[in-house]
């Protein structure tokens, strides 16, 4: 009797036929802060337009977005990129393309080529030929905000 698993990103195997993984569309894999008063908080999302397994612990994404929320549910910031690996275990996204990081009110942009974020303790790291624009007029109007 096959009988079909689905987890949290949508991901169908069959146990009666051994692990086998099927590509899929629209992976999204949240993180929440803990919940208080019984509401659940998103924290970040990756997020993918396309996926398949490269091996048991390892995605490979299309189109990857990772989205950090503060704890009041505004988007803090995001960084996208043609593509990437999501490695289920050590909560890692690699990725060896361009990338680009942009925060919510538009003042800070940074590109580079090579990132990896670390879900677990919230640490983007660039790799090479990085970029950084700080919105300067923003950032001094906003002054307040930064205290």
């Amino acid at each position: 009797m096959a009988s079909a698993i689905v987890l949290s990103a949508g991901i169908e195997f069959l146990p009666a036929q051994g692990a086998q993984y099927y590509p899929g569309k629209n992976f999204m894999a949240p993180e929440y802060y803990p919940a208080s008063n019984g509401i659940r908080r998103l924290k970040n999302v990756i997020a993918g337009s396309e996926y398949h397994f490269m091996t048991n612990g390892t995605i490979w994404l299309l189109n990857p977005r990772l989205t950090n929320f503060a704890q009041d549910g505004k988007v803090e910031w995001t960084v996208v990129s043609p593509e990437c690996t999501y490695n289920i275990n050590t909560r890692e996204v690699y990725g060896n393309t361009n990338m680009t990081f942009r925060t919510a009110d538009e003042i800070l942009f940074l590109s580079g080529v090579g990132f990896l974020w670390q879900q677990s303790n919230a640490m983007l790291i660039l790799s090479n030929q990085s970029y950084t624009w700080i919105d300067k007029r923003a950032l001094t109007t906003n002054a307040s905000r930064y205290k």
